[in-house]
């Protein structure tokens, strides 16, 4: 750290760095924080005018009757809703990257949220004068703390926790379809 350091970790970032990875090809990992959701063209919900759902269906061609009613109008809308269109994917998208969503819900599918937790369990385990200054120190000592084994193991942690979803994903998906023709099996014996 230079000597005058102002508090702010701005100074840090290496402006050349920055600059070659955002315009080398990426896939950006996101998660569904608000502010990275934030939508164009977006469904009309049920708060949305009758004059501004029909304006919707016109934009996307859809046939309607002028006669129907706002519900009527929400509902065909909903019906041909399109994938969402996120504002961040087509930034990132014009600059030759790609994002991928995590799902909702699954911070234990985000590296950055378990490399976050260590540094806050680092933070509070050092921390016995709970002064702002003194924080903002140890929270900027254990991220550099943080090694790329430490990522390349959380990395791993993540992939292997993908794995087991995956896993299950297979496992429920043969019991429903065991279900499903349980269900049909025995309706076809009735009526024998």
């Amino acid at each position: 750290m230079t000597k005058s350091c102002t508090g702010d970790y701005h100074h840090e970032m290496k402006g050349e760095n920055f600059k070659k990875w955002f315009t080398e090809k990426s896939v950006i990992i996101m998660d569904n924080a608000s502010y990275h959701s934030v939508q164009f063209d977006k469904c009309p919900t049920t708060n949305t005018k009758k004059a501004d759902i029909q304006a919707y269906l016109r934009l996307h061609e859809i046939q309607f009757d002028n006669k129907l009613l706002r519900p009527q109008l929400l509902a065909l809308a909903k019906a041909n809703n399109q994938t969402p269109k996120y504002v961040i994917d087509n930034i990132a998208r014009e600059r030759g990257h790609e994002i991928l969503r995590l799902p909702p819900y699954h911070p234990d599918l985000n590296p950055i949220e378990l490399i976050w937790n260590q540094v806050k369990q680092n933070v509070a385990s050092r921390n016995v004068t709970h002064r702002i200054d003194d924080v903002l120190k140890l929270a900027h000592e254990a991220v550099a703390e943080i090694t790329v084994s430490d990522w390349e193991k959380t990395c791993r942690h993540v992939a292997n926790i993908e794995a087991e979803y995956r896993k299950r994903d297979i496992i429920i998906d043969e019991q429903m379809e065991k279900f499903i023709i349980d269900l049909v099996d025995s309706s076809n014996n009735e009526s024998e």
